[in-house]
């Protein structure tokens, strides 16, 4: 079963079992919470069941809004989507995880759920204060420092990424995505030598040397990321990435230098006559 229809399914089952069927038509069938709604805050949390309102209509719990958003997401198919299509489906989701928020301002999934679709629609202030608000009520997240962290590499403040990503660590040590975009971004930042240490940990000698030999391909350091993919092969010498790239490079090297001596040759041929 595909993870959609998973997460539609997860989704009918509680809105069957709370009876809130109604308001599965988009975000402009959904009522605005009433005050007391947004002050229960954590007293619902917990709970997929609705909310009953003061004129005895029923609205869904922050967490159900949450997993619709989630579910609505799904709908999301890069490829088989149009990017217009994509685009209206993430407005209808920020609308139900704010929708959420305005039930439980503190619910955590709806929270990062709306910080990471700023951040797909590319709108990196708004994600980043929603990173922040998140943060500020759940601290000791390791998942939300490294989305958080991801944020900021997009914006290719590689500074704040770290710094983001060393938080994240300090909570979960051996968080592997952690581990693996704090090398990353050491990398990207021209700290080669420390993302190997990281990397290492995460994926072995081999591969560390050759990511970071690509990383340093993709900035444009051919000469330096040689050195890299050479220590790669040390540590494994049939590590095929490894060999294939550095063959490549190598072959645009002969071809860069038989191009440069071509044009020294013809540049000396047509030297006007003194």
């Amino acid at each position: 079963m595909k993870p959609r229809t998973q997460a539609l399914l997860v989704v009918g089952m509680m809105l069957m079992t709370t009876g809130c069927q109604s308001i599965v038509k988009g975000p402009a069938s959904l009522f605005s919470p009433p005050a007391s709604a947004a002050k229960a805050g954590s007293a619902e949390e917990s709970s997929f069941s609705a909310l009953a309102t003061s004129d005895g209509k029923r609205m869904p719990s922050a967490r159900l809004l949450a997993a619709m958003a989630k579910a609505k997401e799904g709908e999301i198919q890069p490829g088989k989507v149009s990017p217009e299509a994509q685009m209206k489906i993430r407005d209808e989701v920020r609308q139900i995880y704010q929708q959420a928020l305005q039930v439980d301002p503190n619910h955590l999934e709806s929270l990062r759920g709306l910080a990471n679709n700023y951040t797909n629609l590319e709108h990196y202030d708004k994600a980043l204060v929603n990173f922040r608000k998140a943060l500020a009520k759940h601290p000791n997240d390791a998942t939300l420092w490294l989305e958080y962290g991801q944020c900021l590499n997009r914006q290719k403040d590689f500074a704040g990424a770290l710094q983001a990503f060393e938080k994240g660590l300090e909570i979960d040590v051996e968080n592997r995505q952690l581990t693996q975009h704090m090398g990353f971004t050491l990398a990207r930042a021209g700290q080669p030598e420390k993302a190997i240490g990281f990397l290492t940990r995460s994926m072995g000698a081999p591969a560390a040397y050759y990511n970071v030999g690509r990383m340093l391909v993709h900035t444009k350091q051919g000469d330096l990321a040689k050195v890299y993919l050479r220590r790669s092969l040390e540590e494994n010498p049939e590590f095929e990435p490894a060999k294939n790239l550095l063959a490549s490079l190598s072959s645009e090297s002969a071809t860069t230098t038989a191009r440069a001596q071509l044009d020294v040759s013809v540049s000396t041929e047509q030297r006007p006559e003194e």
